[in-house]
């Protein structure tokens, strides 16, 4: 939501160059954000025994990561998922698990 409010300002200060220089629209930023954060709060409310230990929060933060990261691939030019080639699979893959741990280690410390 943070990030959502974000980007309207962003776009009201500064109009849609931003945007057009990333291949995006102010739509597409908004929604990708909005559902990142539903799926992601779905997988963690759902995994949310998994946060005991330390593994479980990481595999919890990983799996979260995930839709989040595919979605942002998806509004940043990858498309969609059914034209993706290996790298894309593979950025997600990576920056889900840098991401997706580190979160899922603060969700621990929460615990």
């Amino acid at each position: 939501m943070l990030y959502s409010a974000y980007v309207i300002v962003l776009a009201t200060v500064s109009g849609p160059e931003p945007f057009d220089k990333l291949g995006v629209t102010l739509e597409t930023v908004v929604m990708t954000y909005l559902m990142g954060g539903v799926v992601a709060g779905a997988i963690v409310g759902a995994l949310l025994p998994l946060r005991r230990t330390a593994i479980g929060a990481s595999f919890v933060g990983f799996v979260a990561a995930v839709p989040v990261w595919m979605g942002i691939f998806y509004a940043g030019g990858s498309g969609s998922p059914l034209r993706w080639d290996s790298s894309d699979w593979e950025g997600v893959v990576v920056i889900s698990l840098a991401f997706g741990i580190a979160g899922g280690r603060m969700l621990r410390k929460d615990a």
